[in-house]
């Protein structure tokens, strides 16, 4: 029985349209491609609106059409072209989806995120995800760029995720943290890029959440969010940024503002979105983004150079070549242990390096590490070091939790 075409139920008793058996064509299609314009990509880049036009940045291009993939979905939303762009980028070889693909499209989410899985079979191991959102911070304004630290699923809350359904363990396990999900030291070369291009005092850092659309949130939702210490609200980003993690990929979400959803409470109202105002602010700041993200990739290849050559690029200290962690005279990196040490094996997700759990919250060496979580601040101070008031709706005595 053949998997029912729209479905947004994947079920363990039919043929798995999400596993890496069924997204193999797509992935071996775009390899094709890539290997015949002399690419291999190790980035992976995810446009919103004010984003398409960086494909023009892109040396030696090769564009791929969705709808000449196989058994990729096409966009439909007003402003994303639906090509999937293959070129050099700042030193590194991207490749780049010049419109992305919303559940309000009519996708169910496992194929909203289908491009991430396909990114990573081709080889990308890192991800850079953008989407346009409403600020319900006060202190965020038009064009401002908000770097992701975590977020508030209502899609997952509500029992919807796009990893419903069988888990392919090729790509990650059924069950997995979302400990570092925002990698933090993107974040940082992230606000490096920012500095480097004089946006910096545009550049925030906060809690994004997601809403399904097509249309804007009431203003009893705003509240809400506000209330839960929420800075920005947008219909995507979230989603990806799931199966990006789930498949190992070191993920940095950023958004951009483009519009304010400013609360009156005593009136209950709220001034009202249209998407005009939203392409119209993402073609304004289309030329900033352009040259941040161009930075950042720059930036990015450079931290990875650096890396190499302090790992010695393969080599152990004493000249002789390992492979791939194989020992060489004891020595061992990139988290093989040797003599019961472990190199470079700092985990994440709640694994533990030289017996010495992570944070967020756990222990190291038994000593408990303070968590975020609980923290209350005001006046639109990011949500990343603990909750806040977002400066409108809970000041009379309430806490925001």
């Amino acid at each position: 029985m053949p998997f029912p075409e729209g479905s947004s139920f994947r079920s363990s008793s039919l043929p798995d349209p999400f596993s890496r058996e069924a997204l193999q064509p797509a992935a071996d299609y775009i390899l094709v491609k890539a290997k015949a314009g002399g690419h291999a990509p190790t980035l992976g880049i995810i446009c919103g609106s004010g984003l398409g036009e960086l494909a023009a940045m892109l040396e030696r291009p090769v564009a791929l059409p969705y709808a000449d993939i196989p058994g990729f979905p096409v966009s439909t939303a007003p402003g994303h072209q639906g090509k999937l762009i293959i070129g050099r980028l700042s030193g590194m070889t991207v490749i780049l989806m010049q419109g992305r693909l919303h559940a309000y499209e009519g996708h169910p989410l496992w194929k909203c995120t289908m491009p991430v899985r396909v990114m990573r079979m081709v080889g990308a191991n890192t991800l850079v995800v953008t989407n346009a959102v409403g600020s319900i911070n006060p202190q965020y304004q038009v064009g401002d760029i908000m770097l992701v630290c975590d977020h508030i699923n209502m899609f997952g809350l509500a029992g919807n995720s796009p990893l419903r359904g069988p888990n392919d363990e090729s790509f990650g396990p059924r069950f997995f943290a979302l400990n570092g999900l925002y990698d933090s030291k993107l974040r940082q070369l992230a606000r490096q890029a920012a500095e480097q291009v004089g946006i910096e005092e545009t550049m925030r850092e906060g809690v994004l959440t997601i809403s399904g659309g097509p249309n804007y949130e009431s203003v009893a939702e705003l509240k809400m969010f506000a209330g839960l210490g929420v800075d920005c609200v947008g219909m995507s980003s979230i989603p990806e940024s799931l199966v990006a993690h789930h498949c190992g990929m070191k993920v940095l979400a950023f958004s951009l503002v483009t519009n304010q959803c400013h609360l009156d409470p005593v009136l209950h109202s709220s001034a009202a979105p249209n998407h005009q105002e939203v392409l119209d602010a993402a073609d304004a700041k289309k030329g900033d983004l352009k040259k941040f993200v161009s930075k950042f990739v720059e930036n990015l290849h450079n931290e990875q150079q650096r890396d190499l050559l302090a790992n010695g690029n393969g080599i152990n200290s004493n000249g002789t070549p390992s492979c791939n962690g194989t020992t060489n005279n004891g020595t061992t990196s990139n988290g093989t242990t040797s003599n019961g040490t472990t190199s470079n094996g700092t985990a994440s997700n709640g694994a533990t390096s030289n017996g010495v759990q992570p944070s967020n919250g756990h222990t190291s060496n038994g000593v408990p590490s303070q968590t975020s979580n609980g923290t209350s601040t005001s006046n639109g101070t990011s949500n990343c070091k603990g909750s806040i008031n977002n400066g409108s709706l809970l000041n009379n005595g309430a806490v925001a939790s």
